[in-house]
């Protein structure tokens, strides 16, 4: 179970990603197959963002009320870290069994890496909207000017 998540052995995560890739594109029926993988993940995927919305891995912690205020938030926290990934990693499986290019698929260390890039391009947006930019006023832009001159 451990190629669908790029954790095969040897010559790096990426290399084993796209070398299954490659092998399983090859078979028959590999495009249907690598679609097929792909849509698993993502199905697995939905399971783990169910756990970060409802909380239902909360059911297994054995904790007061004040450890499990602060110990709930990150268990959904990072059941929802973990759906994003494996939803790129079932993305890209996917863009690679339809444009049949085994170098589409990415492992953990890819989706990683995207994920991080899309969550932050998301943010500095956000920012960009949100942003409070102090502009002087006229007698301060004068007073700046006066002093740079004097």
């Amino acid at each position: 179970m451990s190629l669908p998540f790029g954790l095969g052995t040897g010559g790096g995560e990426a290399q084993s990603a796209r070398g299954w890739t490659r092998w399983l594109l090859a078979q028959p029926s590999g495009r249907w197959l690598a679609t097929a993988i792909g849509l698993a993940i993502i199905g697995a995927d939905l399971g783990m963002g169910h756990k970060a919305w409802s909380g239902s891995f909360a059911r297994h912690l054995a904790c007061d009320r004040a450890t499990a205020t602060c110990v709930i938030p990150l268990g959904r926290l990072g059941h929802a870290a973990r759906a994003v990934v494996f939803l790129v990693i079932g993305g890209f499986l996917m863009r690679a069994a339809y444009e049949v290019d085994p170098s589409e698929a990415h492992g953990l260390g890819g989706a990683l890496a995207a994920s991080t890039l899309a969550a932050f391009g998301t943010f500095e947006f956000a920012k960009a909207l949100c942003r409070c930019i102090d502009t002087p006023d006229e007698r301060g832009v004068l007073g700046a000017a006066r002093a740079r001159m004097a």
